[in-house]
């Protein structure tokens, strides 16, 4: 019996076989453990569409919350934040949404932002940078 030679599961060596064609045809790295990408998959619907929110509102230095994004999500994904709240214990719907998009912000790299005293906005940024640039070439 060649699991107990090997010291290997059955249930690992059948699924080996029924996997035989995935496995022969896997072309990356042969150092990686799965097939397919691991983690839980996303709860969100359209994560796409909340990442594109959120980048737009960074990209125009508006102030981004949580509510902008609940806000966000009850225009364009009312059914899902209905069921999703639904499921919920009485009283604690808000707080778990906040959770969920505080590790979704977590997970695809954005971290908090506070507003800092000797902040200017992107325009001012640019015109220093071109003042540099022509003082520095002039030169």
């Amino acid at each position: 019996n060649v699991s107990k030679l090997l010291g290997i599961p059955r249930r690992t060596i059948r699924s080996w076989i029924d996997q035989k064609d995935d496995i022969l045809a896997f072309d990356v790295n042969k150092k990686r453990i799965k097939l397919s990408p691991g983690g839980r998959p996303e709860s969100f619907p359209d994560p796409v569409g909340l990442l594109e929110f959120i980048k737009e509102m960074r990209v125009r230095e508006r102030a981004l919350t949580s509510a902008h994004m609940i806000t966000w999500i009850n225009r364009f994904q009312t059914d899902w934040l209905r069921t999703y709240l639904a499921g919920k214990a009485r009283g604690t719907g808000y707080q778990a949404i906040l959770r969920l998009l505080q590790r979704f912000c977590h997970r695809h790299g954005f971290s908090r932002r506070k507003d800092g005293c000797g902040q200017q906005s992107q325009a001012a940024l640019i015109e220093v940078r071109d003042e540099f640039a022509e003082a520095f070439h002039r030169s």
